[in-house]
């Protein structure tokens, strides 16, 4: 008798990983109210609002603002996922194992939010229509895409950081 086996899909346990991550409290970012909080240092309120109403570029934001920030987003979010995984990792010993998935739901979660935020920051439309919406396949294509995107920087930053380690050492 042959027995047939279901073979799963490799990308489903990092796509569940996504979603899940997605219904995280506080990891869908309001464009709007995030356009306007990043911008409203450097920008009169007309042109907060022709952003939100069209695009950062669309108004005419230069692109110094825009990278200033988008580095503002970057620098706070790594500080708070650093220091959140910091004080999840205290326990030690046995405890950690518990706190692993718990982590990385986390980790992946901030991941999330700054993708987000510098999709938002560079011109991209709301990835997210409504906070209780399961996610469409066009916005898990396009989350998928940017998450691959931070996870090839960070492994070429190691890489070089490890290159530089060797020479320098």
């Amino acid at each position: 008798m042959t027995k047939t086996q279901e073979i799963e899909n490799p990308g489903s346990s990092f796509t569940q990983a996504l979603e899940a991550a997605a219904k995280l409290p506080g990891v869908r970012i309001n464009r709007g109210t995030y356009l306007r909080q990043a911008l409203k240092r450097y920008c009169t309120e007309d042109h907060i609002e022709a952003a939100i109403n069209t695009s950062p570029a669309a108004a005419g934001i230069p692109l110094k603002v825009i990278t200033a920030a988008a580095n503002t987003a970057i620098a706070y979010e790594t500080s708070k996922v650093t220091g959140l995984s910091t004080l999840s990792g205290i326990p030690g010993g046995l405890a950690m194992v518990g706190t692993v998935p718990a982590d990385l739901a986390q980790y992946m979660g901030h991941m999330l939010r700054i993708v987000q935020k510098l999709a938002y920051i560079y011109s991209w439309p709301d990835l997210f229509a409504d906070d209780g919406e399961e996610l469409d396949e066009a916005t898990e294509s396009m989350l998928i895409l940017f998450v691959g995107v931070m996870f090839g920087v960070q492994l070429a930053q190691g890489g070089v950081m490890r290159s530089e380690e060797r020479r320098v050492g």
